[in-house]
């Protein structure tokens, strides 16, 4: 999964959060935060061989609000193990 902060304020503090549900309760199973302009756009979330089980939710939440309704790209791929 890679997403794409080009479209963001420069400065800006991206908290990118991922949540899957374990034993029926959904649980944030990752946060970090990036800054737009500092960080590199394209952003690598998952890379590599992890196992998912499940559906995968992503948040991508600005400290500007300049950035509410951006369209953030994204891309992933799918491959069964």
């Amino acid at each position: 999964l890679a997403v794409n902060i080009s479209a963001l304020t420069t400065g800006a503090v991206i908290a990118v959060k991922m949540f899957m549900r374990v034993n029926d309760i959904e649980r944030k199973v990752y946060h970090q935060s990036f800054t737009q302009g500092a960080d590199p756009d394209g952003l690598w979330l998952v890379n590599g061989t992890v196992g998912l089980h499940g559906a995968l939710r992503v948040e991508l939440e600005s400290d500007n609000a300049a950035d509410n309704g951006q369209a953030v790209d994204y891309d992933y791929m799918l491959e069964e193990m």
